[in-house]
């Protein structure tokens, strides 16, 4: 005979090495070879203390966006994935795109520096302004596919990362030295 059981509570509090649940109901069921000898039984306890082995940031990790995650929290968060076996690549993109960020900054200036020696009174401003607009979207629109192609395409995620910011650092020194070399 097996036995199955699911709980619910209304309220849930975790303590260090066990979850306090109150408001519980526990639902029992046997099944055996003959399904009209299957039992289902109710239970109703006020409060139950189940033992487990989740701490309170891993749950809090699991429920929330990766958005809300600070950069430790995603470390540790892919170390509770990657000790139980589970997928932690999304996870993964997302720590090393935090942990390179302060990398992307100085791109984005480098993808300046070349409009920084045009000559304003030769005229089309606006135009190389628009240029340099679209140039600063089009990094972080890559920078935002990059991830979504890195999970589809099951690429490294500190690859996957760094790319955009590389290729576009590539971009504007070849538009900086080709600026100096004719210019």
């Amino acid at each position: 005979m097996v036995v199955w059981s699911a709980a619910s509570a209304r309220r849930a509090q975790i303590d260090d090495d066990s979850w306090r649940l109150e408001d519980v109901r526990v639902t029992r069921w046997s099944a055996s070879d003959n399904p009209a000898a299957s039992v289902a039984a109710e239970e109703k306890l006020p409060a139950l203390v189940w033992p487990s082995s989740l701490s309170a940031g891993v749950v809090a990790a699991a429920v929330l966006p990766l958005s809300t995650m600070s950069t430790i929290e995603l470390f540790r968060y892919i170390g509770h994935l990657s000790d139980n076996e589970q997928a932690a690549q999304r996870h993964e993109i997302q720590f090393w795109k935090r942990a390179l960020y302060p990398f992307a900054c100085p791109v984005m200036m480098a993808l300046a520096l070349p409009f920084a020696y045009l000559n304003a009174r030769a005229g089309g401003i606006s135009l190389k302004v628009f240029a340099g607009i679209m140039l600063g979207i089009g990094f972080v629109l890559l920078n935002n596919m990059a991830g979504h192609l890195g999970l589809l395409r099951d690429w490294t995620p500190w690859i996957t990362a760094a790319a955009p910011s590389a290729l576009f650092l590539l971009v504007s020194l070849g538009a900086f030295s080709w600026l100096v070399r004719y210019r």
